[in-house]
């Protein structure tokens, strides 16, 4: 994924957003699978639709209508899993606009920001060299695991 990744933060625009709509859709699918226990496609379906919306939104209108899209769509998921009788509604909603905000945040960052592809990339260094650290320090120090539902090799110690 490096060079895909690097490619479209270096080209910016259309590419960067086309990464960024994917991971939006993916990001949403995961959410939503981490909030509903055995979640099905229509549970996970909603929150990527949103995010992908939000992100074409902030690509293609600007940020304030893609701020718009983040916060109706937290609304709606909010209703849906409420009327749903599914646990933590608020949560599920407030995560769609947590996952909205980074992911406008980095298009803002690439596309409008002076410099914008040399901090992007310093980003992308810092998040990749903490990922790093955290993996080589939990597999070399080892001990309990944080949440081993969730991510079951993660320890303390990495965390």
């Amino acid at each position: 994924m490096l060079p895909v990744v690097l490619a479209a933060a270096w080209f910016g625009e259309a590419p960067f957003m086309l990464l960024l709509t994917v991971a939006a859709a993916v990001a949403g699918y995961e959410w939503a699978g981490l909030m509903v226990e055995d979640a099905r496609l229509e549970d996970r379906l909603p929150a990527a639709l949103i995010l992908t919306a939000t992100v074409l939104a902030g690509g293609l209108l600007g940020l304030a209508p893609a701020l718009g899209v983040a916060l109706g769509g937290a609304a709606l998921i909010f209703m849906l899993f409420r009327r749903g009788g599914k646990p933590d509604s608020w949560l599920m909603g407030a995560g769609i606009l947590y996952i909205a905000a980074a992911l406008l945040a980095l298009l803002a960052l690439r596309d409008t920001a002076p410099g914008g592809f040399l901090w992007t990339m310093f980003l992308f260094l810092v998040v990749w060299s903490t990922d790093i650290g955290a993996y080589v320090t939990g597999r070399t120090v080892g001990g309990p695991k944080l949440a081993p539902a969730i991510s079951p090799a993660k320890t303390w110690s990495g965390f």
